[in-house]
């Protein structure tokens, strides 16, 4: 223990030749922060975060300690949060600036404490009582709250009030009255009286990605820490570690809750990433050095899984995925989505699992999902009653918003409940999930790539259906995917008899290791191996953004969308969605050399895939011609024929419901009421009176907030 005396000691030490040397430090590494203090203290401002990796490198001419001033903040933190209190306090006032620190206090709190530990090491224990870092997704977060730090509890007998020091965990209640002569231990609280601070509780696990259990640690931030975190997102959160064991009757081991100190959200989407490590060889790989990096890539990509030109096709466009495009501002305050959505519809047992499980294992960021019976909150995110600290309500991320950055593998797409695809409509598009409720509000970002497996309709393609109705999907959410390949299982002896001898070929290759007790990993027989190839789709989305530049490459990209829309009886199902998609294929492309300008050969790249999911879905045929009526039922749901029945905007909506009780987007009613010569304006006036009644009785609910629309 760290005495009043010897901090007063430790303090001269530091003064050498007329200045302290603690003080000059704190001026020139937290210089921001000493700013911040100034303008924003009391109210908005009422800690003083120190880097404690600064603090590492504080190299004074004299030590009073026998271990660094940073070893000592680890276990002996409260001193040395007071001595640098001191250093903050003397810094404001060599600037010129007096703040009332008598009347108000400050905080000093330490960020970036150690090497961030994983949430399975750090309920290891090694580290309670002391400073550290833990590493991980935030799943569910409460709303910022006051708490109680020191509760005025006032006796029922004689009213002396006991103020009595709170913990971060729970409560602490007298055992006695501290008054003169009295005994009583029952008490009321006088809020009014009491201490508090805002206050958070959120729970870290690990991502979804890693290989960790679902184990988890409580932290709690109070001050301006509170509020700062959503659920979803990545962080390093610093302070003490604790152990807490409610009942030692009933076990002896403890849960385990992190006093949280600072949070540092992380910058990188890929902190977690060593891509320095494999620079050289991903460079290698991009310059071609080892052959086509687009062939290593699919040769490397789900290699369990043999098949033709098509099976090809759909692995590469996978691997594009994860290496994505980008997303930027137009200016106008939206954004270009860089994300691709893919959905793999097929016939059992085509591989479809398999190639989201390869898809998850490589994408630096990633989560794995099942559609059948997922809840909202499990899917996207929301608001949920449960038992989490001491509210009632928290805010949970789904996959969607877990998987930010990364891709959402969602299995049984054709499963997902109505109100659960809804919000999948919000989060795919426009990336960014809104909760309101019980007092928590909270914007998500869900900068996200889907790929998605489902069955048709039938449980196997029919080939006397046409297959856009066999895609057992709304057409909103149809019309949400860049690229739809549907897989179907027919008997080809030549291709069987591959895919069984490359199949027992892995299996005997893995048995013989594992009679020889030999590890099972297979990354020698691939170009690429997992780790080099999750850090190589890091390094790539970092520092590749590629933008289209020579004029021949714009060409090419408009007259490649004309020819698809062109029919010979002028009317055309497609939409400039294609062109979204086009350019989101060829950044990806591009970003796979580490170009930042898009080349024709992405272009190219772009239309093949994009050309082979419209032949799967029978938009066009193998000479190229397109199919109006499956275009226009591709886009909407209904033919063109369809479409024309419905004269009025109820039609419109009605034809847009994949069912009575489901929403649809007024931006999807006021695109197929412009088909039909519809003004914008007055779609709008028209879904305003029907929502009100202004026709004798109100003909549809409209909810302006998520600006969608259904009949009654």
């Amino acid at each position: 223990m760290i005495t009043e005396e010897k901090l007063a000691d430790a303090w001269k030490v530091y003064e050498q030749n007329g200045q302290h040397e603690l003080v000059t430090w704190l001026r020139d590494t937290h210089s921001d922060e000493l700013a911040a203090l100034i303008e924003g203290f009391p109210k908005s401002k009422s800690t003083f975060v120190i880097n404690w990796q600064q603090l590492w490198r504080f190299n004074p001419t004299e030590s009073p300690f026998d271990e660094s001033l940073a070893e000592q903040a680890i276990s002996h933190y409260p001193a040395v949060r007071k001595l640098i209190q001191w250093a903050v306090e003397d810094a404001v006032e060599a600037i010129g600036h007096s703040l009332d620190f008598d009347g108000e206090a400050f905080q000093v709190r330490f960020n970036r404490v150690r090497q961030p530990k994983d949430v399975t090491d750090t309920i290891k224990g090694d580290d309670v009582d002391e400073l550290s870092t833990i590493r991980g997704q935030v799943s569910k977060a409460s709303a910022t709250k006051p708490r109680v730090t020191e509760a005025a509890l006032v006796c029922r007998s004689c009213r002396t009030p006991n103020y009595t020091p709170q913990p971060a965990h729970g409560t602490r209640v007298p055992d006695t009255c501290n008054g003169h002569d009295c005994n009583a231990s029952t008490f009321d609280l006088d809020y009014s009286d009491s201490t508090t601070v805002h206050h958070q509780l959120v729970r870290i696990k690990e991502p979804p990605e890693s290989d960790g259990e679902d184990n988890h640690v409580d932290a709690h931030l109070t001050h301006d820490q509170a509020g700062i975190v959503n659920a979803g997102e990545r962080v390093d959160i610093s302070g003490v570690l604790k152990a807490d064991i409610e009942d030692f009757r009933e076990t002896a081991i403890p849960e385990f809750y992190v006093e949280g100190e600072a949070v540092h959200k992380h910058e990188s989407d890929f902190d977690a990433i060593d891509t320095q490590a494999y620079v050289d060889e991903i460079k290698a790989i991009a310059n071609g050095e080892n052959g086509s990096p687009y062939e290593l890539l699919v040769e490397s990509f789900a290699d369990s899984l043999q098949g033709d030109e098509k099976l090809e096709t759909i692995k590469l466009a996978i691997i594009l995925q994860l290496f994505g495009g980008w997303r930027r501002p137009y200016g106008d305050g939206r954004y270009a989505r860089g994300d691709m959505h893919i959905a793999l519809i097929g016939d059992p047992a085509t591989g479809k699992s398999s190639l989201l499980n390869a898809a998850e294992s490589l994408s630096p960021r990633s989560t794995f999902v099942s559609g059948k019976n997922a809840s909202k909150a499990g899917m996207t995110a929301a608001a949920v009653r449960d038992d989490f600290g001491e509210t009632e309500w928290s805010l949970e991320a789904g996959a969607i918003v877990k998987a930010h950055k990364g891709v959402a593998c969602v299995d049984e797409i054709d499963k997902v409940q109505p109100e659960v695809v809804s919000s999948l409509h919000t989060a795919l598009e426009k990336q960014r999930l809104e909760v309101s409720k019980a007092g928590i509000n909270a914007t998500m970002k869900c900068e996200t790539s889907l790929l998605a497996a489902g069955n048709p309709s039938e449980g196997r393609f029919v080939d006397d259906m046409p297959r856009i109705q066999q895609l057992n999907m709304a057409p909103a959410l149809r019309s949400r995917f860049d690229l739809i390949f549907c897989l179907t299982d027919k008997v080809e002896k030549e291709r069987d008899i591959a895919l069984a001898e490359h199949q027992t070929n892995i299996r005997s290759e893995s048995g013989r290791a594992a009679r020889k007790n030999e590890p099972t990993d297979r990354e020698h027989t691939v170009p690429i191996g997992t780790d080099l190839m999750r850090a190589y789709i890091a390094y790539a989305r970092e520092h590749s953004h590629p933008v289209v530049e020579d004029d021949a490459v714009k060409d090419r990209i408009a007259e490649t969308y004309a020819e698809w829309r062109e029919t010979d009886s002028g009317k055309a199902g497609l939409n400039a969605r294609l062109v979204d998609a086009m350019n989101r294929i060829a950044e990806a492309s591009a970003r796979v050399r580490l170009d930042d300008t898009v080349q024709m050969q992405d272009v190219e790249r772009a239309e093949a895939i994009i050309s082979r999911y419209l032949r799967d879905v029978r938009v066009i045929n193998e000479h190229g011609e397109m199919n109006v009526e499956i275009a226009d039922m591709m886009e909407t749901g209904k033919t063109v024929a369809d479409r024309q029945e419905a004269k009025d905007i109820p039609g419109i909506i009605e034809t847009l419901q994949p069912d009575s009780k489901s929403f649809v987007y007024v931006d999807e009613v006021i695109e197929v009421a412009n088909e039909a010569g519809y003004k914008p304006q007055d779609v709008m006036g028209r879904i305003e009176k029907m929502a009100d009644g202004s026709r004798g009785e109100q003909m549809v609910i409209y909810d302006r907030g998520e600006d969608k629309v259904r009949l009654l």
